[in-house]
């Protein structure tokens, strides 16, 4: 079972700051190969800095769907509503050039896809913390 690091609610991977019910994605960090909720529960728990996965590293296995902890590409991941090993609806990738804000810096978990104008961008209930 892949271990998934930060302040856990449940066992879908949903955390203290995002636990809507298609919150049940958990992300790999380039920058520590850990899978985290969210952003806020790594930097709650890690002392490095956020680094991106670029354009080139959209194939690599760094998505985890908390239903059946399979994991997914960014790019399948980036282009999906649901898993889709199990089916389950979760939430889309992170809007705004899928960047994540704080109030100290912009961060973002992946980088622009190709062509922003022909990407299909999904309003999502998780993007707003709770």
């Amino acid at each position: 079972m892949i271990p998934v690091f930060g302040k856990l609610v449940d066992d879908q991977t949903r955390c203290t700051h995002y636990h809507s019910p298609v919150d049940i994605v958990a992300i790999r960090f380039k920058c520590c190969g850990k899978f985290y909720p969210c952003y806020r529960c790594h930097d709650e728990c890690e002392s490095h800095p956020i680094v991106r996965w670029e354009k080139d590293e959209f194939d690599t296995q760094a998505v985890l769907c908390g239903v059946c902890k399979r994991t997914l590409s960014v790019r399948d991941y980036m282009g999906a509503e649901c898993c889709p090993h199990c089916g389950s609806a979760f939430n889309a990738p992170m809007i705004s050039s899928f960047a994540v804000r704080s109030s100290a810096a912009s961060r973002s978990y992946f980088a622009s896809p190709v062509s922003c104008a022909n990407w299909s961008f999904r309003r999502i209930s998780s993007s707003i913390p709770r």
